[in-house]
C-alpha cells in the first residue's frame, strides 16, 4: 500500500486516514462461504430470479456468444416490473377464460 499516498486535497470525513484505514478483508466480514453463497441467493430470490447451477462448460459457451459482444444499460427494476405486469395479464387471461369456460 505504500504505492498510494495520501492525496493532497481530501474530503473531510476521510480525516487524513491512510488508504489501508479503508479496507477490510472479507473473512473478516463473512463468516464463511457458505454463509456468502446463502446471502447472494437470498438476494437474487428477492429481486424475483434464481439461479441455476451450470457446469464449467456451459459457463465457457455462454460467455463466448454473440449477444456478449455489445454493451447496454439493463434497467432490472423496469425490466422486473414488465415481467411482473405480463404475468398479472396472463393470470388474469387465464381466469377470464376460466369464467367464460364456466360461466
Amino acid at each position: 500500500m505504500a504505492l498510494l499516498t495520501n492525496p493532497a486535497k481530501q474530503p473531510e470525513y476521510r480525516q487524513r486516514r491512510d488508504h489501508r484505514d479503508f479496507l477490510l478483508r472479507l473473512k473478516d466480514l463473512l463468516p464463511s462461504r457458505g454463509q456468502l453463497l446463502e446471502d447472494v441467493e437470498a438476494a437474487v430470490a428477492g429481486e424475483g430470479l434464481r439461479l441455476e447451477d451450470s457446469s464449467w462448460e456451459e459457463a465457457a459457451a455462454a460467455l463466448g456468444g454473440e449477444y456478449l459482444r455489445q454493451n447496454r444499460i439493463v434497467d432490472v427494476a423496469a425490466a422486473l416490473a414488465q415481467q411482473r405486469e405480463e404475468e398479472r395479464g396472463a393470470e388474469a387471461a387465464a381466469a377470464a377464460a376460466a369464467a367464460a369456460v364456466g360461466g
